[in-house]
Formats: C-alpha cells, structure tokens, sequence
C-alpha cells in the first residue's frame, strides 16, 4: 500500500513486490541492483556490487544491499539472497494454486539467533 484511505477514497496500492531480508532486499519483478545511501562507510560500494554480480542463482529480479550488511560477509549475504528467492518461489508456486483472490503469503517475524 502506498497511501492509506482519506475520506471518500480509498487506499492506493502498487504492484512493487519486495521481499525485505536482514541484509538484503529482494525485488522479484525489477531487474535493477542497488546499494543502501544510507552506508557509511562509501569504501565498502565495491564489494557489496561484487557481491550482488555473484548472485547467479537469480533467474529475474534485483536486489538492494541494506545497511545492516556492513561488516557482514558474502556468506551471510548469500544465504540471505537465497533464503528470499526460495520464498518468492513458494509464493508463486502456491499463487498459482490458488483461486482468486487467494491468500499467499502472510508477514513472518524472524527471530534473531545472534
């Protein structure tokens, strides 16, 4: 949803899919790649888009590096990848089927093992 219902009007929602992990955002239907603005440390660009060009397990989709994996390694940022793609393809697995409307997917709350 992009803007809440006001008055007579209803909400106003997109068709942006992103699936948010803990170091990384998974965007299933864009193509682009991207990293965080918000890192603070500007010398670590590189390896995040090294990172990102590794990813040949992707068949589409993009993604954007968080902020949260500073000082993360590739393996985590890896898994986190993988776990987000496996997920977009059980929910287009169980979308397809489902009859319309169907519900897919609902939020998870992941707990922290650190």
């Amino acid at each position: 949803m992009v803007k809440d219902p006001f008055g007579t009007k209803g909400a106003r929602l997109t068709t942006h899919i992103s699936l948010a992990g803990r170091f990384v955002v998974y965007m299933p239907l864009d193509k682009h790649n991207g990293i965080s603005k918000k890192l603070k440390k500007p010398e670590e660009t590189p390896a995040f888009a090294g990172y990102l060009k590794s990813f040949n397990f992707v068949r589409s989709g993009g993604f954007i590096v968080r902020t949260a994996s500073v000082d993360i390694g590739e393996k985590e940022i890896t898994r986190d990848a993988k776990f987000l793609t496996a997920m977009w393809d059980k929910i287009r697995n169980l979308a397809k089927q489902k009859t319309t409307p169907g519900h897919c997917v609902q939020r998870i709350r992941f707990e922290s093992g650190r």
